[in-house]
């Protein structure tokens, strides 16, 4: 590679175009394989032949989804649910991950009853709370919360407990007091890995709310998931479906902007 090439960047630009036309290229080939599995599957021959309905179909239902009064109050109420028992599960998991990450010693003595809260199945727990708040909105922000405060602990509790040496001798040698300290060493450092937390918290919290929808009946998207699947409607059912799922990426997207927006201004390592 000669140094104008180098300079100009132009093989590397290149390089990087044709490895992005081969990714989507890819891309194209799974959506076209998805496709043709999807209407092989719905031959007279196969048992769901009944139950799947022709892309064409779901694409019709799709288009017109944004034309629904209430696919727009399904979106809203979803996407409240789902945000207030995020917010909620936020403030609980980074005020306890920072308190396990502060001491070392009550984090190793709960470290079993948090790995068995974190593999309870939270939908277990919904008749439980089903008698105690009902088949409403509290019900579904509960839920969501019970799902997606274990990210936020656990990510919290590794970046406080992976503080820099020098930095907590530096804290030592002046003897800063432990409320600045959070306030000013530990959270920001910890900052990267509470916005992974937020990604993966935020993509369950959506989960969690439309299946929580859909098991009782609450308005949202799940609500109506379940209303066009009991109706018979299949096509609009699946329209449904990927909506949750478009809604989801978006919330993905979002939270990787978020993460990438609270890494960027970290500093290298030291030494």
């Amino acid at each position: 590679m000669t140094a104008t090439a180098l300079a100009t960047g132009r093989p590397v630009a290149t390089a990087g175009a044709r490895t992005r036309r081969l990714v989507w290229g890819w891309r194209l080939a799974l959506v076209l394989l998805l496709a043709g599995l999807w209407e092989l599957s719905r031959a007279p021959w196969s048992p769901a032949a009944e139950l799947l309905p022709p892309l064409a179909d779901i694409g019709v239902a799709l288009a017109g989804l944004p034309l629904r009064a209430e696919t727009w109050a399904a979106v809203g109420a979803t996407l409240g649910a789902a945000l207030t028992g995020l917010a909620i599960a936020g403030v609980l998991g980074v005020a306890l991950g920072t308190l396990l990450g502060l001491l070392p010693a009550v984090a190793r003595a709960t470290r079993l009853l948090v790995e068995l809260a974190r593999a309870m199945p939270v939908f277990g727990l919904l008749p439980v709370c089903i008698l105690l708040l009902g088949t409403g909105f509290p019900l579904t922000v509960v839920i969501v919360v019970t799902a997606c405060v274990w990210p936020f602990l656990v990510q919290t509790r590794l970046g406080v407990a992976g503080l820099h040496p020098q930095l907590r001798d530096v804290v030592r040698a002046y003897r800063v007091p432990r409320p600045l300290v959070v306030r000013r060493v530990l959270l920001p450092q910890a900052l990267p890995m509470i916005g992974t937390g937020l990604r993966i918290a935020l993509a369950m919290a959506v989960v969690v709310t439309i299946g929580t929808e859909t098991i009782i009946q609450s308005t949202g998207l799940g609500e109506r998931i379940a209303i066009a699947e009991r109706s018979g409607a299949m096509a609009l059912m699946f329209a449904y479906v990927l909506l949750a799922a478009l809604l989801g990426l978006a919330c993905n997207v979002l939270a990787v902007a978020a993460e990438r927006s609270l890494t960027r201004w970290r500093p290298a390592e030291v030494g």
